[in-house]
């Protein structure tokens, strides 16, 4: 925790992005920048609790009602999408298809294991 709140200039933003769980449950942040990069002007941490509600044309759309315009989405549903967190997920696409039901019939694939089309 000491070492994120001399990092991050923000204390908000520091006490948001310190973990509330003990050193080891998850995989631990190794690196010299990455916290460093939330004190940049065109970074903002949006931590709402009651998470996100959907994503828009322009960003996401949170729980408690917040738009948030957004450059890029990185959505990190871990290791396991088959029977993990994902699983209790929905994902629309574009063209107005369920991810489940595409990955039902075409079985579960991606881009490299990071992208999924439509």
């Amino acid at each position: 925790a000491e070492i994120l709140r001399a990092r991050i200039s923000n204390p908000e933003v520091a006490e948001a992005l310190i973990p509330k769980y003990p050193l080891g449950c998850k995989r631990a942040c190794i690196t010299d920048d990455y916290w460093k990069t939330f004190n940049r002007d065109n970074v903002t941490l949006v931590a709402d609790p009651e998470g996100v509600k959907s994503v828009t044309e322009s960003g996401v759309l949170t729980g408690s009602g917040c738009s948030v315009d957004l450059d890029a989405i990185v959505w990190a549903t871990g290791f396991d999408v088959a029977e993990g967190y994902f699983k209790d997920t929905t994902v629309i696409g574009v063209n107005k298809k369920d991810l489940k039901e595409e990955w039902s019939e075409s079985g579960i694939h991606s881009l490299f294991g990071m992208m999924v089309n439509g």
